[in-house]
């Protein structure tokens, strides 16, 4: 029996969902909802055939009015005729929304612990939005500016990717919202990929931490902390 596309469209999302978030309830819906967008699909498909079938018939009966074109006529117009009362009373396409939002439910509290920690701070630029922001409220600052060292100069770059890696996310992941119902899927699917991004992010803010406390240390060890001046 062939699957209609509807439905292992329905079914490849599905699996690619954590089990945790999909319930029989939720699998259940979203498997009839495909099942019936398949119907109402075919059906459809079926009444433009069929009344493209009824305007030839009737140009051909206008140019040659017989008893074959008058039996051609009838014939479509029958099917036509059937095929749209089918079309009125099928059941429309519907969801349950109750098992929707308990999958998106799932979905949001894993995004929410999934999200990736800001990296640690780098001193030596902490210092220094310190010291500029001394700056502006006095034009007499009472020490020079922070020094940087070669550790903190290494440790910026990394520390400057993670952190905007980090500031990517959490705004991409501020912008995931429950669902229009007829969408769910795809806004499932959405939360999976921030949740596999999240891990690959949080990567990259450890590599960055590890440097940047090295450039800390090195910087209190040498006593160039510009809050202790």
């Amino acid at each position: 029996m062939t699957v209609e596309t509807e439905v292992s469209t329905a079914q490849a999302a599905l699996a690619a969902l954590p089990e945790s978030w999909v319930s029989p309830e939720f699998s259940a819906t979203i498997l009839d909802r495909a099942s019936l967008q398949a119907v109402h699909r075919m059906v459809s498909s079926r009444v433009a055939t069929a009344t493209e079938a009824v305007a030839a018939a009737t140009a051909a009966l206008a140019v040659d009015p017989s008893d074959a074109t008058i039996s051609d006529l009838v014939a479509t117009q029958a099917t036509l005729t059937a095929l749209s009362d089918v079309q009125a009373i099928l059941p429309p396409i519907t969801i349950d929304a109750s098992a929707c939002a308990q999958a998106v439910a799932l979905a949001g509290h894993a995004m929410a612990s999934a999200a990736p920690p800001a990296p640690i701070v780098l001193h030596y630029s902490d210092e220094m939005a310190q010291w500029r922001n001394a700056s502006r409220i006095s034009s007499r600052v009472a020490v020079d500016a922070p020094i940087a060292t070669d550790a903190d100069r290494a440790a910026l770059a990394s520390w400057t990717d993670a952190d905007e890696q980090v500031r990517q996310w959490r705004d991409g992941a501020s912008m995931w919202r429950s669902p229009n119902t007829s969408d769910v899927l795809s806004t499932l699917g959405a939360a999976q990929s921030y949740i596999d991004r999240a891990a690959a992010v949080a990567d990259a803010v450890e590599d960055a931490d590890k440097v940047t406390s090295e450039a800390n240390a090195a910087r209190a060890a040498a006593g160039l902390n510009w809050s202790a001046s």
